[in-house]
């Protein structure tokens, strides 16, 4: 990452709060709650791979990348500062540009693409077993499946209606359960995370877009140390 994109992800360091409320709808939608659940209901190494599987990059230049991180910079700082602020629209290409150069993000980058389809979001992931905490070495869970993603009552809500893995479909008594589930219920359980998303007045995919519109009318005191996302000595990889 180049000096000026180091700058610019500097600068909101401290201040995402608008990166944390995505991160929560990706990690959600993308993380260990589905993926771990499928290893260990005993889908095992019929369903995993050898090796990751290649996922399409997102190829945005500099300066689209530094616009769109400037952009969602900004509504952090609006949103922590307690000022009102525009609802935020994100494209897939936006998410996935994001996943690709925002350090906050780093955790995603090469393992998760996003698509958006009308209402619903397509997750295209590539994750090592260990990372989802299944003590399989290079054994990797690559999966595809599509989400239903919103918010009420400040209560995110992420539901899963197709997974397949290795390009073969869960058998449907394991997605009748699954379908059930709502992948948020963590973030909505832990403190921080519901901190977060009592920010927000609504969380939408719609005509191919993601959209976050924050409440105009919220405490202005700083969040606690807790709610903040760690800094990291390098600012990037």
């Amino acid at each position: 990452m180049s000096a000026s994109m180091q700058e610019i992800t500097r600068r909101g360091r401290g201040q995402h709060v608008a990166i944390a409320c995505l991160s929560l709808v990706l990690v959600a939608t993308f993380g260990s709650s589905w993926g771990c659940h499928a290893v260990k209901k005993g889908i095992g190494r019929g369903y995993t791979d050898t090796k990751p599987a290649e996922l399409p990059v997102a190829g945005a230049s500099e300066e689209d990348a530094r616009a769109l991180i400037w952009r969602v910079n900004d509504l952090a700082v609006a949103m922590r500062e307690g000022r009102s602020a525009s609802p935020l629209e994100l494209t897939a290409d936006d998410i996935n540009t994001l996943i690709e150069n925002h350090p906050q993000w780093s955790a995603l980058k090469g393992k998760a693409h996003v698509a958006i389809e009308g209402e619903k979001i397509r997750g295209n992931v590539s994750f090592p077993l260990t990372q989802l905490g299944v003590m399989l070495k290079d054994r990797w869970l690559n999966a595809s499946a599509v989400f239903r993603v919103g918010m009420e009552g400040g209560r995110l809500s992420v539901f899963a209606e197709t997974l397949t893995v290795r390009g073969q479909p869960l058998p449907e008594s394991f997605m009748k359960s699954l379908r059930a589930k709502n992948l948020a219920d963590g973030a909505n359980k832990n403190p921080t995370s519901a901190s977060i998303l009592q920010r927000l007045e609504s969380i939408t995919v719609r005509d191919g877009r993601i959209r976050i519109v924050p409440k105009q009318a919220f405490s202005s005191a700083p969040a606690s140390p807790a709610e903040l996302p760690a800094e990291d000595d390098g600012g990037a990889s």
